[in-house]
């Protein structure tokens, strides 16, 4: 059977079996699978494993589903791809022979975070990362980035795994926890419907 393996911020490495049938996951308890972090939505999206195939549906996620760094509604993946919810990466694995041929190759890398409040890079964990890919979310230090030329002759970073455009990452309010750090790694959407959620939360009942 297919097999998710992901890690989780504090570099623990976990393995769930996919058996046929339904597999929801999100950050809350009732899903099949918890994955209690903050890029998670409650009710992130669901994996329909049958025949051999699996499908995956994104349940209105406030970052968003990707496979392979592209946004999906609902679409197959298969051993070897990488599934994102939102920043927080699943590697899809064949258990009978581990990660297939051609399969992502970050299997082992994760970004920690740093007494400062900021990420690490992904391959350096004791370096911040000052870059993320608009793509696939690989966060890197400025040796972990190619760089290039655009067409006005100005130097952008461009991400070694998708080669997509790499956008700096502000993190000039260090005093932030790391809390704070990791929301200000989703995209804009994601942060605005946080933001919108804790107010709310925090709004007293009449």
């Amino acid at each position: 059977m297919p097999q998710l393996r992901y890690t989780t911020f504090d570099g623990t490495v976990h393995t769930h079996e996919l058996k046929p049938g339904t597999t929801r996951i999100g950050r809350t308890p009732d899903n099949d699978l918890q994955i209690d972090e903050l890029a998670v939505s409650g009710c992130h999206c669901e994996l329909r494993c049958r025949d051999g195939t699996i499908l995956v549906k994104d349940l209105d996620s406030m970052g968003g589903t990707y496979v392979d760094g592209v946004p999906i509604i609902e679409q197959q993946i298969r051993a070897g791809q990488s599934l994102s919810l939102g920043t927080f990466l699943v590697l899809i694995l064949d258990s009978a022979n581990g990660p297939a041929v051609g399969s992502f190759s970050r299997t082992d890398l994760r970004s920690v975070p740093l007494a400062d409040g900021s990420y690490s890079c992904l391959r350096h964990p004791s370096t911040r990362a000052i870059f993320q890919c608009n793509e696939c979310f690989d966060l890197a230090c400025d040796e972990c980035v190619d760089h290039s030329q655009n067409k006005v002759g100005l130097k952008e970073a461009v991400c070694r795994s998708c080669n997509a455009k790499c956008e700096r990452i502000d993190w000039s309010g260090l005093t932030m926890g790391k809390k704070e750090a990791l929301v200000s790694l989703l995209p804009p959407p994601a942060q605005k419907a946080l933001d919108f959620w804790q107010r709310r939360r925090a709004k007293p009942k009449s």
